[in-house]
């Protein structure tokens, strides 16, 4: 479990599903509000400065950051955060790392390890159709090149013919005088 709570005899409790029903409605209340500070947000929705659309935005974003995310806040700190979004909770109360642990360490050389094994097998997959494709290809050719040598050796035999034709009509010729 990520969220856990401690009791006074120092047993952890999961709050996984503990949340109140409308926690859900503030995360994603707030998710919208920091949608609208999206870095590619006019990419997006292919927004220019001259446009209305853009000073809508400019100004929805305006009045975001400077009367609705304010207001908000201070709305949960008078409810000693009831009201806040679950994101600003998890922000101020969640335990930060403070130093990387041996453990951590260990875990995270042994997802980069797993990492590289899928890579590695996926470099044989693709070596290994590129090799089928490579054999494939090979064996077109060498078909071609017996086809090209099978039609040279009857071109060369019918060349043989005809200099025999030639030589037997030229010793006639020759015999005849």
């Amino acid at each position: 479990p990520t969220n856990v709570q401690e009791t006074p005899n120092g047993e952890p409790i999961p709050l996984e599903g503990l949340e109140e029903k409308g926690s859900g409605k503030f995360r994603a209340g707030w998710q919208s509000l920091m949608n609208l500070f999206d870095r590619n947000l006019y990419e997006t929705y292919d927004v220019q400065p001259s446009s209305i659309e853009f000073w809508c935005y400019v100004l929805v974003r305006f009045g975001a950051f400077f009367f609705v995310i304010p207001l908000w806040l201070l709305v949960g700190l008078c409810t000693a955060g009831w009201l806040w979004p679950p994101q600003v909770r998890e922000w101020m109360f969640q335990q930060k790392k403070a130093a990387i642990s041996r453990a951590d360490m260990a875990q995270e050389v042994t997802n980069q390890i797993n990492q590289l094994k899928t890579e590695i097998m996926k470099l044989r997959i693709e070596m290994k159709g590129e090799m089928k494709s490579d054999r494939k290809e090979f064996a077109g050719l060498k078909t071609e090149v017996e086809a090209i040598q099978a039609e040279v050796m009857a071109d060369l035999l019918q060349v043989k013919e005809i200099m025999v034709t030639l030589l037997d009509m030229s010793r006639d010729n020759l015999g005849t005088r």
